[in-house]
């Protein structure tokens, strides 16, 4: 999770605190901090039209300072969205859920240490990297974790990634809750005294709208191009909407190709080909 110009030895478990230092670490290096504006809140981004094709538009940006609330304009020639996408929690409906179950809900985010949950049967709902995390730390404290998602098999395990304890059961889907009961896919039961979500994130624009000639959906922003350059205005790129990839590397080589197209040293291909060759189709 290094960036390729700022290598560093990193000694024992590379935790939340080791790579926050990592950060600071880099943005020292370089003398970043004096470009970064803090307590901000970009409210909204849009497109203003020139007259020669893309690179003649601007972007205007309006913000508001959080700790003054004073407002602020800012033209720009190119704008880098790099707000991620592991922002807005994406829940999925599960009847019976909010309505009766007794016990804790909370979403992977929002989970900080095991502790709490000492002698207690968790249910974490997800099969990514966040459920595997945190059913392997919660491992040594509950009494009993179920590990529950809808691809589960019986043939197919998650549970050797978790040098499992002897406490983990991998089960299906949860489909309904009555209580602290919950039916599985599979019309079994199971009762539990806290429910994790580990279900993934939606993607959230909310400073964007349909002036930026974009499309937004749970987990798209559709056309772009190279799964950056915003096809209808390509002064607009978009950072880190991969998923399943060495992030920093790869955010890296993102920022790379669209300043290489910003100052001139790459063309994009012409717009229709740009379309053609979108997440579009």
């Amino acid at each position: 999770m290094q960036y390729p110009d700022y290598p560093t030895k990193i000694n024992g478990s590379v935790s939340h605190d080791v790579f926050l230092q990592y950060l600071r670490n880099y943005t020292d290096h370089f003398q970043l901090r004096k470009y970064i504006q803090f307590n901000t809140l970009v409210t909204k981004v849009f497109p203003v039209k020139g007259n020669g094709g893309w690179r003649t538009a601007t972007w205007q940006m309006k913000m508001r300072n959080l700790n003054t609330n004073r407002k602020n304009v800012t033209i720009c020639d190119g704008v880098m969205i790099c707000n991620g996408h592991f922002a807005k929690p994406y829940i999925p409906e599960i009847p019976g859920l909010k309505e009766t179950f007794p016990g804790k809900i909370l979403y992977s985010r929002n989970y900080r240490v095991p502790e709490v949950f000492t002698n207690k049967t968790i249910v974490v709902l997800g099969s990514g990297n966040s459920a595997i995390d945190i059913a392997k730390d919660l491992g040594n404290y509950t009494k009993r974790i179920y590990l529950s998602y809808r691809s589960y098999k019986n043939n197919v395990t998650l549970i050797h990634d978790l040098h499992n304890p002897g406490n983990v059961k991998e089960v299906l889907n949860v489909l309904s809750a009555n209580g602290s009961e919950l039916t599985l896919q599979d019309n079994s039961t199971i009762k539990v005294d806290n429910f994790i979500f580990c279900t993934g994130y939606s993607f959230d624009f909310p400073f964007l709208d349909n002036r930026s000639g974009l499309v937004f959906e749970k987990n798209a922003v559709r056309p772009l191009y190279a799964e950056i350059f915003n096809v209808e205005y390509p002064s607009m790129g978009f950072i880190g909407l991969t998923d399943n990839i060495y992030y920093n590397d790869w955010y890296y080589i993102q920022v790379e190709d669209f300043a290489s197209v910003m100052i001139g040293i790459v063309e994009l291909p012409n717009y229709q080909t740009m379309l053609k060759n979108s997440n579009m189709i």
